[in-house]
């Protein structure tokens, strides 16, 4: 059977958390991945999950090949402009 880990998690300064060795090496977690949180209750759920950024090279080459519609290379410009400040 494999032991979950448990512990305590600390919210430091500006709302950050800060979790305990034994969860970042049970889930593989580095610094900078994202979670997305849940309210269950009195519990929270986090939920990892990868950003994935793209470049303006990136977005040129699909916008050569057609694979991408009008929208979708304006939604990708305004997340990319977003990511850089």
């Amino acid at each position: 059977m494999n032991q979950k880990p448990s512990g305590s998690i600390a919210v430091l300064q500006g709302g950050v958390l800060s979790l305990p060795v034994s969860f970042k090496r049970q889930l593989g977690t580095k610094t900078g991945r994202a979670f997305v949180v849940q309210e269950h209750g009195n519990n929270l759920l986090l939920k990892p999950f990868e950003i994935e950024l793209y470049s303006n090279e990136q977005i040129a080459r699909w916008k050569k090949e057609g694979r991408l519609t009008r929208g979708e290379k304006t939604t990708l410009r305004k997340k990319i402009l977003s990511h850089k400040k």
